[in-house]
C-alpha cells in the first residue's frame, strides 16, 4: 500500500510535465501565427510601424526660453536612417540644420539598422546594403528639409504665442489655469497644424513610399530566413 501511494505522485508528475510541454508547444505555435508568411506582408507592417510613429507627435513646451519642440523631427527612426548608422562611422553634418536636430543614439538603436547590424551577413550583402542605404538617405533628403522648414516656422509662430500666453499671466490678465489652458491649447494646435501641412505638403507618404522600397531592396539582398530574423527584431 505504501508503495502504491508513492506512485501517485510520480505518475501525476509526469502527467503535469506533459500537459507543461503541450501548452509550451501551444503557446509557440501561437507566437509563430503572429508572424506573417509572406514578405509583402511583413513590408506592410513594418511601414505601418512606422507611419504609426510619424503621427504620434509629442509636442513639448519650454517655458523658460520659451519655445517648442518635437524630437527627430517627430518622424519615425526609420525614415531618418542613413549609411552611417549601419557602418558605426557616424559623421554628424552640422551644415545641416534638420540633421544637426536629429538625435543620432535614437535613429540607430530605434531605426532599422539596428536589427541589420544584428544578422550573420556576407561581405557582399554588406557592400550591397551599404549602397542601397546611401541611396534611401539621398533621396529622403529633400523630403527631410522641407520637413524641417515647415516645422521650423510652425516653432516660432507657436513659441511667439507661448510669450505671449506668459506675458498675459504676469500682466495678471490670465489667471494661472487659464494661463495652463491656453499652454494645453497651444500645444493641441501645435499637433493639428502639424498633422495639416504634412497631409498638404505629402511628404508622410513621399517618406513612406521611399521607406517602402528600401525594405523591398533589403528583402532581395537578404535571403528568406535573414529577412524573417530582420523582421522580427524590428516588429514592436
Amino acid at each position: 500500500m505504501v508503495l502504491n501511494n508513492l506512485q501517485f505522485p510520480m505518475k501525476n508528475t509526469r502527467y503535469l510535465l506533459s500537459l507543461a510541454i503541450t501548452f509550451f508547444s501551444m503557446a509557440g505555435c501561437e507566437q509563430n501565427k503572429n508572424i506573417p508568411y509572406s514578405s509583402e506582408e511583413k513590408i506592410d507592417n513594418l511601414l505601418h510601424q512606422a507611419e504609426t510613429e510619424s503621427i504620434a507627435i509629442l509636442p513639448i513646451i519650454t517655458l523658460s526660453e520659451p519655445e517648442i519642440s518635437v524630437e527627430n523631427l517627430s518622424l519615425s527612426a526609420d525614415y531618418l536612417v542613413k549609411e552611417e548608422n549601419f557602418t558605426g562611422r557616424i559623421s554628424y553634418d552640422l551644415s545641416d540644420e534638420w540633421d544637426a536636430e536629429c538625435v543620432e543614439q535614437i535613429i540607430e538603436n530605434k531605426g532599422f539598422t539596428c536589427c541589420l547590424k544584428k544578422l550573420k551577413i556576407t561581405k557582399n550583402q554588406y557592400e550591397e546594403l551599404c549602397a542601397t542605404m546611401r541611396i534611401y538617405h539621398s533621396n529622403q533628403i529633400p523630403l527631410l528639409k522641407n520637413e524641417f522648414e515647415s516645422l521650423q516656422s510652425l516653432n516660432d509662430s507657436t513659441s511667439a504665442k507661448i510669450q505671449s500666453a506668459i506675458d498675459s499671466m504676469q500682466a495678471k490678465a490670465y489667471t494661472k489655469d487659464q494661463f495652463l489652458n491656453a499652454i494645453d491649447q497651444l500645444r493641441k494646435t501645435y499637433k493639428e497644424q502639424l498633422i495639416t501641412q504634412r497631409i498638404a505638403s505629402k511628404n508622410l507618404s513621399r517618406l513612406s513610399i521611399q521607406y517602402r522600397n528600401i525594405l523591398n531592396k533589403i528583402r532581395s539582398i537578404l535571403d528568406e530566413k535573414q529577412f524573417s530574423s530582420f523582421y522580427r527584431c524590428h516588429k514592436k
